[in-house]
């Protein structure tokens, strides 16, 4: 694999971070990882009209032999909704929790649960007629989302408040 010298404005390579990959790209990543090792990106550039950055990232969290390609279970599904409602959105924090989980058979990345969340969320607000910003209703806190706690007031959200 030779590297294509490629003549591109900064703009363009960087508008390119965020376009979808080709499985041809894919590909070609995998062969690059092959040959120059997970740990050299340097050189990545050359190959590709995307920054070593977008690159290195496709491979850590999407194209990765230890990332998991199959579905969420089930149970999988319920584990991430339980951990979400008792951490909020602490990405980091949730995966730990899933890592040596015998639900988890395959480790998840911090995107791969995050984008279910999102997921998760979106389709509620599709549900309700609601704007997706306004559905994370927890916004990060440690309380489980929907209560009804002011902490002012303690008696908030009792009958007759």
């Amino acid at each position: 694999m030779s590297p294509r010298t490629l003549s591109i404005s900064e703009r363009e390579r960087m508008s390119r971070r965020y376009m979808r990959w080709s499985s041809e790209e894919d590909e070609l990543l995998r062969k690059y990882v092959e040959e120059h090792g997970e740990k050299n990106w340097r050189q990545v550039e050359y190959y590709f009209k995307r920054p070593k950055e977008a690159c290195r990232d496709r491979w850590k969290y999407c194209l990765r032999s230890t990332v998991a390609q199959h579905p969420f279970t089930d149970e999988e599904k319920t584990r991430i909704r339980q951990l979400y409602h008792r951490f909020g959105a602490n990405w980091d924090n949730l995966r730990r929790y899933t890592q040596g989980d015998p639900r988890f058979p395959t480790p998840r990345t911090v995107c791969d649960i995050k984008n279910y969340i999102d997921q998760v969320l979106l389709e509620r607000a599709q549900d309700q007629d609601l704007n997706p910003d306004d559905v994370n209703d927890n916004n990060g806190n440690q309380e489980a989302p929907g209560e009804d706690f002011d902490r002012d007031n303690e008696e908030a959200g009792s009958p007759g408040n």
